[in-house]
């Protein structure tokens, strides 16, 4: 299993997190991954869907808790994960996609420790053009992992 750590401070606020988030057209900005911007994928890139995050002890979903994205860039034709902590409290998150089929296992991702609340943790890039995609989220909140918040998106 192949990992990258990579380590966030306190992002956007979460009010700016959750607008860019739900925008429906093609958004410029904060939140592309490095691998987006050193092939010159920036001129056309867009959140696809957006979901919230569910706690996992209670089965809650709220979008306060925070939300998972998949995104996806016309220009070099790949996706990725984004999810972004809305949940005070410092959190380890993972961003993790993999093509959906019944095959494929989540076999790598980002994990970002620590991301504070309106933080975001990015997945890697998947070139999947016409291939249909899932990523997944996950928040821990640390340092105990008293609750664990999850989402997946499958397209």
């Amino acid at each position: 299993m192949w990992r990258r750590i990579v380590r966030f401070g306190v992002g956007t606020t979460a009010a700016a997190a959750m607008a860019l988030g739900m925008a429906s057209t093609p958004v410029v900005g904060a939140g592309r991954p490095a691998a987006a911007l050193a092939a010159n994928c920036t001129d056309s890139y867009y959140v696809v869907s957006s979901t919230p995050l569910v706690d996992s002890a209670t089965g809650r979903a709220d979008w306060s808790f925070g939300y998972l994205q998949l995104w996806y860039s016309n220009t070099c034709q790949t996706n990725w994960g984004r999810v972004v902590v809305g949940a005070s409290g410092t959190w380890d998150v993972e961003s993790k996609i993999r093509y959906n089929a019944s095959n494929q296992s989540w076999s790598g991702g980002y994990e970002c420790d620590p991301v504070h609340s309106g933080g975001a943790c990015l997945s890697p890039s998947l070139i999947a053009p016409n291939t249909p995609v899932c990523v997944r989220g996950e928040a821990f909140e640390e340092p105990s992992v008293a609750r664990v918040l999850t989402a997946v998106i499958c397209q």
